[in-house]
């Protein structure tokens, strides 16, 4: 590839694309980091671009870069929030890669890296996370067992820790695709389980009531299903809650 058609992909690139000598101070900048980030070419020249991350990330950034450099890496990868010159902030994944003297590859001259925004992909990351986390909170804390079964693979995507407490079982078992109805039920009760399961596959919810046989006790089980269906109007999963009742039964 010719010097000049580098040059053009390089200025021309979505990602911000920077260099700097050895102290950090910024030697080129290319068209998308003063789009991106609403200052002008002279600027960014011959600053640190520390006074771009947001407050919140300037440690982590300065020890990651103090590490990169006292490490001797060649390259390193980090995700931090920056601020525009206007205060609006947005998450970036930025790639720093060393610069040696051509003929020295012990003698670093500085660095060039590569910001690419990743907000959009972050904001959803963190707000998965957060769901996750209050939907874990809720499933172990209430007394009830809650599940997620795939019908088409057979199998548990998710079950409550307390599932062993209340239907004898432990979590591997149910993701091992072990049956409690082979194993657990009241031999008067496996009809009653195995037709609500062609029921909930037929896309028609049940609520049941069984028994259990646990270390040679019986145990009454309420379980609610109902089924899930995918973009096409077909059933593809149930979600369940099961909880004791041998007290009033």
């Amino acid at each position: 590839m010719r010097q000049i058609d580098f040059e053009f992909l390089v200025e021309n690139a979505p990602d911000i694309i920077y260099a700097t000598d050895l102290y950090g101070k910024c030697t080129y900048a290319n068209k998308s980091a003063t789009k991106e980030l609403g200052y002008t070419n002279e600027e960014l020249l011959g600053k640190t671009f520390k006074f771009l991350v947001n407050p919140l990330h300037q440690m982590k950034v300065e020890e990651g870069l103090y590490a990169h450099f006292l490490e001797r890496k060649l390259k390193s990868k980090s995700e931090f929030i920056i601020d525009r010159k206007d205060k609006s902030s947005f998450w970036v994944e930025q790639i720093i890669r060393t610069m040696y003297e051509t003929n020295s590859q012990k003698i670093i001259k500085g660095f060039y890296g590569v910001v690419r925004n990743i907000d959009q992909r972050k904001r959803v990351e963190l707000k998965l996370k957060l769901s996750n986390e209050y939907f874990t909170q809720i499933t172990e804390t209430i007394s009830e067992v809650f599940y997620l079964y795939n019908i088409l693979d057979k199998r548990y995507e998710y079950i409550s820790p307390n599932c062993e407490k209340v239907l004898g079982a432990n979590q591997d078992f149910f993701y091992s695709g072990k049956s409690l109805t082979e194993k657990f039920a009241h031999p008067e009760d496996k009809q009653i389980l195995l037709a609500a399961e062609t029921k909930v596959n037929s896309g028609i919810p049940y609520d049941i009531d069984y028994r259990l046989l646990i270390d040679e006790k019986i145990v009454w089980i309420n379980e609610k299903s109902f089924p899930i269906e995918n973009k096409k109007g077909k059933t593809y999963r149930n979600s369940g809650i099961c909880k004791e009742i041998s007290e009033p039964k």
